[in-house]
């Protein structure tokens, strides 16, 4: 997938490594090739998915992108994963062991080091590692490639089947606040089952708080529910099963 001459099969392919790049010895190396790949996409999963390979070295991997064109997802994700990663890199850093290839990148993580940093909420967190690069910082999505959550009725109504989405993914077409809405990828959305209930729970609550929309929070026990109630269901949902 990294090798794909389809920059969205090579992003997804960042996005996948990412769940495995703590236990891949070949994981830096993959990464350091993707965060300067020709397209922005790939190079934004890239800086991502470093925030999941908890070592010094792994901040040195993302700083890459300050050398190729930026915009502002890029800059927040590498933002958050260098606040991810603060406590691994900076003590090295401090004592002037940390390897970085440009006198840029250090001046960069040393401007981080005297801003107070944000603290953030678990579902906040969540939402930065596991949507973020699809549905974006400001929740507003690609349009035509992945959808809004900006004041979205998936979002705000049924907690069921927003926990059914999360825990098994969802493709084809759906109809979002009156209007069709039609993926130009072929990759459905994955699910996340592999986050535990009160996770999800965490993540939903904060997406259901924000982005314009004002609805309840969501518990750790009614994930539980609807996870048990579909503890068969291995395939990603339509929304055709969802009505």
């Amino acid at each position: 997938m990294l090798g794909s001459p389809d920059a969205r099969v090579r992003s997804y392919g960042v996005r996948a490594l990412s769940g495995w790049a703590d236990r891949l010895e070949v994981s830096e190396d993959w990464l350091k090739k993707m965060a300067e790949d020709p397209h922005p996409r790939v190079r934004l999963e890239a800086v991502v998915a470093c925030s999941y390979l908890r070592r010094p070295a792994s901040i040195a991997v993302a700083l890459k992108v300050l050398d190729h064109s930026r915009d502002r997802f890029i800059d927040y994700a590498l933002r958050q994963t260098a606040r991810s990663l603060q406590s691994i890199w900076e003590p090295v850093l401090r004592e002037g062991q940390l390897a970085l290839e440009r006198p840029e990148h250090e001046a960069y993580l040393r401007a981080l080091t005297t801003e107070e940093p944000v603290t953030l909420s678990q579902g906040e967190l969540l939402y930065q590692k596991a949507c973020l690069p699809c549905h974006q910082a400001d929740g507003k999505g690609l349009p035509g490639f992945y959808p809004s959550l900006e004041s979205s009725d998936w979002v705000s109504g049924d907690p069921g089947r927003l926990i059914r989405i999360v825990l098994h993914g969802l493709e084809g077409p759906i109809t979002l606040n009156g209007e069709a809405f039609l993926s130009k990828t072929p990759i459905a959305m994955p699910g996340f089952a592999g986050l535990g209930n009160e996770e999800i729970a965490q993540l939903l609550s904060y997406v259901r708080g924000d982005f314009g929309n004002q609805a309840s929070a969501i518990s750790g026990a009614q994930v539980q529910k609807v996870r048990m109630e579909e503890a068969q269901r291995s395939t990603p949902w339509k929304e055709s099963s969802l009505r």
